[in-house]
């Protein structure tokens, strides 16, 4: 089942929106690393290359019957684990349909595009890595090994990375106050919870 998942994200959130990118732009949307990029660029595409890798081989690995669960998770733990998952991919959907044209993955310097603040982008700066870090822990749940919490800590780091290093700095240079204004009133990744 990991192995189905890791496909219907891959084939959904990542090829699919290419594909829609493409049609709607001429252009994938993929901005890759290369080596005039910001070393931590770099550094970060290399660590989330390395975790979908991770995420790749044991989900493939636990179907071929290689790899096995830490422990049998149990029916409401699978039952919280799909509603993570899907929450997060639908999430992503969402978030990347309302980010338009200016959808990208990485960052190309000399590049222009809109600041999106707008549906889940009032509530949050980054809804697409919110899903990926819930529908990761949903896919966690449902099935929950060391080396998938590996790949997945990777990914975490390499967002991390990513976001605090290149993405912030450069959308700072882009938009200047507009950027800032939207900064210090949208959270990074988790909307607050205003109590009544």
């Amino acid at each position: 089942m990991t192995l189905f998942l890791f496909l219907i994200f891959m084939g959904s959130a990542v090829l699919g929106r290419m594909f829609l990118q493409y049609r709607l732009t001429g252009n994938h949307g993929l901005r890759p690393a290369h080596k005039h990029s910001h070393p931590l660029q770099i550094i970060a595409s290399l660590l989330l290359a390395l975790s979908a890798v991770l995420i790749f081989l044991y989900a493939l690995g636990q179907t071929l019957g290689y790899l096995q669960v830490s422990f049998v998770p149990g029916f409401i733990q699978l039952c919280i684990g799909y509603l993570f998952y899907g929450a997060g991919l639908i999430f992503i959907l969402i978030a990347q349909q309302q980010m338009g044209s200016a959808w990208r993955i990485g960052v190309d310097p000399d590049e222009t595009t809109e600041l999106i603040t707008h549906g889940l982008f009032q509530y949050v700066r980054n809804p697409i890595y919110t899903g990926l870090f819930v529908g990761g822990l949903g896919f966690l749940m449902l099935s929950p090994a060391m080396f998938l919490l590996f790949g997945l800590l990777l990914g975490y780091i390499a967002i991390e990375l990513f976001v605090r290093k290149v993405e912030e700095p450069y959308l700072q240079r882009q938009f200047g106050t507009a950027y800032q204004t939207w900064l210090n009133t949208t959270p990074r990744y988790f909307p607050k919870l205003r109590l009544l």
